[in-house]
């Protein structure tokens, strides 16, 4: 049910009082999240997998080291030959702690491994 919805039944008082109650929600999740994240045993990701495929796996890198992932394994997928749709150094694939279809706002402790696997060019051996 949207908040439009709930709110199409109510006469002014109890919309103003639902407004308050649902912000009074929203402060007291946003208090947890923080006290979640200040004891420093997780971190929560602010994008999902799938917002990663394609982004250049240095810059997710840097990315997850500045979240505080302390496992940040990283590697290559020689499939390229010339690299026209697919670019050198994009992800193919990310995963944190074996999970590789994680949500946005997903928690992990921040020692949980992360997995990222980058498109390059293969090694080609001319004789």
């Amino acid at each position: 049910m949207s908040n439009k919805d709930l709110f199409s039944n109510l006469n002014e008082s109890m919309k103003t009082i639902t407004k308050v109650a649902l912000q009074a929600v929203d402060t007291g999740l946003e208090e947890i999240n923080k006290a979640i994240n200040e004891k420093g045993d997780y971190i929560r990701v602010p994008s999902s997998a799938s917002e990663y495929y394609r982004k250049n796996y240095e810059d997710v890198f840097d990315e997850f080291e500045a979240y505080g992932f302390k496992d940040i394994v990283l590697l290559e997928q020689k499939d390229l030959k010339v690299g026209l749709f697919t670019k050198e150094g994009s992800i193919e694939k990310i995963s944190i702690d074996g999970k590789a279809d994680f949500k946005k706002n997903a928690k992990f402790r921040k020692d949980a491994r992360v997995v990222i696997i980058y498109h390059t060019y293969k090694n080609e051996v001319y004789l």
